[in-house]
């Protein structure tokens, strides 16, 4: 509960305040994951360090790091904020990579690190719990419980959403000066061409899924209060 809250009495439902509470974390997550992977991107030693640690986690011989001992490795400061490290880590390398490289490399680490769960488990544990999720998903379609998540059905429309990660930084790097012309006569204006092939490369790998025109929409909805055009 807020202090204006209690000084005016007002009793905050259990409920609702958890939820809001986790919506306010959530946001102050994003929005520090978004501004630290700004600074990492800007500094081209991190970055870089960022990028020798992810390719070299597939190698043989090498330390299989997870994103989150990646970000403790390059930024050592405490955020007492859950995985704001991973997080800027990832838009780091999404932003670096190319989409190939970084798919290949992805997918091997999602087998190394099975492997290390199978192994960290045991066999029969891993195949107890593949077996009880395949009953609980059959169950959830006989009863009906299953849901079809709305996101599907807006991708297999060929539209992709916004998630807020990717508006928050959207809203980080517009306001950024190093995102805006440095003179001429656009000068102090976001440099809406920068923005949208970055934006693109860190969320969509490279692929033009964002538009100049659906960002300036999406950026200036946000900060103008105006209605989004459709």
């Amino acid at each position: 509960m807020t202090v204006e809250r209690e000084q005016a009495g007002i009793q905050t439902p259990p409920d609702n305040h958890r939820n809001l509470s986790l919506r306010q974390s959530q946001m102050a997550a994003i929005r520090a994951a978004g501004a630290l992977s700004l600074e990492l991107i800007s500094d081209s030693e991190k970055r870089d360090e960022i990028v020798r640690a992810y390719r070299q986690s597939i190698l043989p011989g090498e330390e299989l790091l997870s994103l989150v001992a990646i970000g403790e490795m390059v930024v050592p400061e405490d955020f007492h904020i859950p995985n704001v490290k991973a997080n800027a880590v990832r838009i780091v390398i999404n932003a670096s990579l190319d989409p190939e490289e970084r798919e290949a490399i992805d997918a091997t680490r999602r087998k190394l690190f099975a492997e290390r769960r199978i192994e960290n488990m045991g066999e029969d544990a891993v195949i107890a719990r593949m077996q009880s999720a395949r009953d609980a998903h059959i169950e959830n379609i006989r009863n009906g419980t299953t849901i079809v998540d709305s996101r599907q059905i807006v991708e297999g429309l060929g539209h992709t959403r916004w998630t807020e990660t990717e508006k928050t930084l959207l809203r980080l790097v517009a306001d950024s000066a190093e995102f805006r012309y440095p003179d001429g006569v656009h000068k102090g204006k976001p440099d809406w061409d920068r923005i949208t092939k970055f934006v693109n490369d860190a969320f969509h790998g490279g692929e033009a899924v964002r538009s100049r025109q659906a960002l300036v929409h999406e950026y200036y909805g946000h900060t103008s209060g105006r209605k989004k055009k459709k």
